[in-house]
């Protein structure tokens, strides 16, 4: 059996919760909720700051960019500990000037946080990316269940001034031409699922702001913005350009009436060609007082020729009728089956 969270109120066994702390009527809630490891600086607000106190496993950390994993480009990397000599907080951006961040977290740990519990890493840096720690497996939970030994925060906000957010958050590179790389201010939003909803409009911006020429940290912008919509992360396959779905129909229809104005020409071609050959298989030579017989040979050519052009033509007036009437029909016409342009999505 699998353990799904939603089937019942409780991951884990708690004499809190059974007591009736279980945020129905005047009760709070009291859950397990790991410690977060903070750094020198951190300012980490909670709920346990405010009335009644009960953490909700809701954080706001308003500290230093920060990267926990992963080495900084100089090789430097957080190692948490009790000596004071041996730990090491520089992550990310956070020893350079200019690169405060918010980080907003809501479900540290999740899907099924404990806390208190050996072996349990209680003491959690950001997850920005999903861990797995096979300790995990040992932990108790409800109906005989045991953990997943997945460990991720469930929803976030992160804001920094000065980082690499791409390569903090894993995310797929796109090869784009003239586009500098570098630390720059981010935003990134990740959950189960996001929405932005608008009951005007929405736009989607890349660039900077009229008559400048620099971000933020100082670098020139030499690129004009991009805007790439991932699906997948990239496992679907390479990025491509989307077509201006107007000028796409223009030059589609362009193309089709090009091939339309040849299938005539070719049409035209064989119609002639069959009455200049009728001709000339019935040709015949005045020899003398009476006229000479029909050149077997080239009758027989011309027979062939008129043929091949008959079925030519049968073949011409399918492709001028079926196809490319079905080409229209399928890709070029607002409501077929395959139309070529988003009817929700525009871009420049």
């Amino acid at each position: 059996m699998t353990l799904i969270k939603t089937d019942k109120k409780f991951h884990i066994q708690s004499p809190d919760f059974e007591a009736g702390y279980n945020g129905q009527g005047p009760n709070s809630l009291e859950e397990p909720v790991p410690n977060f490891q903070s750094r020198p600086g951190d300012g980490v607000l909670s709920a346990t700051g405010f009335e009644p106190g009960v953490d909700n496993n809701t954080i706001i950390i308003f500290g230093r960019d920060r990267d926990p994993f992963r080495p900084t480009k100089e090789g430097i990397k957080e190692k948490p500990g009790n000596n004071p000599l041996e730990i090491e907080t520089v992550s990310g951006y956070s020893d350079y000037m200019g690169a405060g961040a918010i980080d907003i977290i809501v479900g540290r740990g999740a899907p099924f946080p404990v806390s208190g519990v050996k072996d349990y890493p209680n003491n959690l840096p950001p997850l920005y990316l999903t861990k797995t720690d096979d300790n995990l497996k040992k932990i108790p939970l409800r109906d005989g269940e045991f953990h997943t030994r997945y460990l991720m925060d469930a929803a976030r906000i992160y804001i920094s001034q000065m980082c690499d957010i791409d390569e903090y958050f894993a995310l797929k590179q796109v090869d784009s031409l003239n586009v500098d790389q570098g630390p720059s201010s981010a935003i990134i939003m990740k959950a189960d699922r996001l929405r932005m909803h608008s009951r005007r409009d929405i736009k989607i911006i890349a660039g900077g702001d009229k008559g400048t020429e620099y971000d933020s940290n100082g670098f020139r912008i030499n690129e004009v913005g991009n805007i790439h919509l991932i699906a997948g992360n990239g496992t679907l396959g390479q990025q491509q350009p989307i077509p201006l779905g107007n000028n796409l129909v223009s030059c589609l229809n362009d193309i089709l009436k090009s091939i339309q104005s040849t299938l005539s020409l070719l049409d035209n071609f064989m119609r002639a060609q069959k009455e200049v050959n009728a001709v000339v298989a019935k040709h015949v030579h005045a020899t003398g007082p009476g006229a000479t017989t029909l050149n077997p040979l080239v009758e027989a050519v011309c027979f062939n020729a008129d043929l091949t052009f008959a079925q030519d033509q049968v073949q011409l007036a399918f492709h001028k009728k079926n196809n490319i009437q079905a080409i229209v029909g399928n890709y070029l016409t607002d409501g077929g089956a395959n139309y070529i342009n988003s009817y929700y999505t525009t871009t420049t």
